[in-house]
């Protein structure tokens, strides 16, 4: 990736990060603005199992976004960006465009989506014995059905 690209991906990337942390700040503004009374009603909703499930849920979400955002950094750095860390193919400009952070191309991370599904066949059917065989041909007939 030619220099010119590479400073436009990494604003892409800067941009990302700065989205995520006005994220966060806005909800600390809310709590700032938020009268004691309301505080105390928002707290009672944290503790309840959805408030806190949604709260972890949000957190999550933007530290993973955070942690995405400074491994996409570190490739710039290390002029590694744009490639594949799974196969070390490229990844291609239309998918940096809509997500700066990937570290997959397209095709290594369908692969990783139908291999996460596959597991998630094994969690959901505990009654049946599995085998790695099953796994690796669930994953294949759903590639199949792709093309």
């Amino acid at each position: 990736m030619d220099q010119e690209k590479l400073k436009y991906f990494t604003k892409l990337v800067l941009k990302e990060r700065e989205r995520i942390l006005r994220g966060l700040d806005n909800v600390q503004e809310d709590l700032k603005e938020t009268s004691e009374e309301t505080l105390i009603e928002e707290i009672d909703k944290a503790f309840s199992s959805e408030g806190r499930e949604l709260l972890s849920s949000f957190i999550d979400r933007h530290t993973e976004g955070l942690e995405a955002v400074n491994q996409a950094l570190e490739r710039i750095k290390e002029g590694t960006y744009g490639i594949c860390v799974r196969c070390g193919g490229e990844i291609s400009e239309e998918r940096l465009e809509a997500i700066p952070t990937a570290s997959l191309c397209l095709s290594c991370q369908q692969a990783l989506e139908r291999q996460s599904r596959a597991s998630q066949a094994l969690i959901s059917s505990p009654l049946r014995q599995w085998t790695e065989e099953d796994v690796l041909e669930t994953a294949e007939e759903e590639e199949e059905e792709e093309i």
